[in-house]
């Protein structure tokens, strides 16, 4: 027969230490999945002793409340766990972003969970965090770049928590890169029975709705469309005007027609980067996208120290 232990019950002050003398109990995480009980093991134990458990990260921002209960069916304790939301971070600008040779001191934005404490740290010497080095929550912070008057660019990053920002700083010598994008196709939509084989057929009319994605380097910029209002000309403008407003971004761009022109803001043969496109389309109802894009070439040309 089971001792009736009617003063079971956690420390005051060490509330993993649970007492009761003589008594046999077992403890289980209630209402949190994401507690573990260690020890002792299979969470059962006789009089005073330690309960350990480990907690699994929390993957979301907000803050949850589990239980550990330690009992033996006449008596029993309850022992609460409370776990922080987890903390995510962004950054306005990058994770590239280009600066002329002059450098000077630019802000970046930080987008943080409330209540997270961030860092900015420079890992180049010609970088300096000249304010706001710290902060809880979002806020911001300003670097210093000394100019460049060397003959090639010059590439740095600073690191806020789980983030890099990658600086470039161009060469006073030496041209900027260049290459181009050109949209083509046009938009579709069909009529399909949604209903087949029933006695009376269910028409839809279907769009072949999606996206064009251009990546130059590690930046990538997109622009969807459904029907019937977006042709090639007008995506083209649309993937220029979301390039030109990414602030400090390493490229710029101007448009003709379905042809989007794009050059790096500085000089230097470390602005040839890497150009791709990709796509989405409706591939429930179609084999391919209505609209594509063919580039100048895998990387744009012509930057040089």
């Amino acid at each position: 027969m089971a001792r009736c232990c009617p003063n079971l019950g956690f420390d005051a002050g060490q509330q993993r230490e649970l007492h009761g003398s003589g008594c046999r109990w077992n403890a289980v995480a209630s209402q949190a999945p994401w507690v573990t009980i260690t020890s002792p093991s299979n969470g059962e134990g006789l009089s005073s002793g330690s309960i350990g458990f480990t907690v699994a990260a929390n993957p979301q921002t907000i803050p949850r409340t589990g239980f550990i209960v330690a009992g033996n069916g006449t008596s029993s304790a309850t022992f609460t766990v409370q776990e922080g939301g987890a903390c995510y971070y962004t950054l306005s600008d990058g994770p590239v972003i280009a600066i002329q040779p002059s450098g000077g001191t630019y802000a970046v934005s930080v987008t943080a969970t409330s209540g997270c404490v961030w860092s900015a740290v420079s890992n180049t010497s010609w970088i300096t965090i000249s304010a706001g080095a710290s902060g809880t929550g979002s806020g911001s912070f300003s670097f210093t770049a000394t100019p460049n008057s060397s003959a090639s660019d010059l590439t740095g990053t600073i690191t806020v928590m789980n983030q890099t920002l990658t600086v470039i700083i161009g060469t006073p010598q030496g041209t900027p890169s260049t290459g181009w994008v050109s949209i083509s196709g046009s938009e579709q939509q069909e009529t399909i029975n949604m209903c087949p084989g029933a006695p009376n057929p269910c028409w839809a009319t279907i769009p072949n709705g999606g996206s064009i994605t251009v990546t130059v380097g590690s930046e990538s910029f997109g622009v969807g469309y459904s029907c019937c209002s977006d042709p090639a000309s007008s995506l083209a403008t649309r993937l220029a005007n979301n390039i030109n407003s990414t602030t400090l971004a390493p490229i710029e761009a101007t448009v003709s027609g379905s042809k989007v022109t794009i050059t790096s803001t500085i000089s230097g043969a470390a602005t040839n980067y890497p150009l791709s496109v990709s796509y989405t389309y409706n591939s429930t109802y179609y084999s391919s996208p209505a609209m594509t894009a063919s580039t100048s070439g895998p990387t744009l040309t012509g930057g040089t120290d």
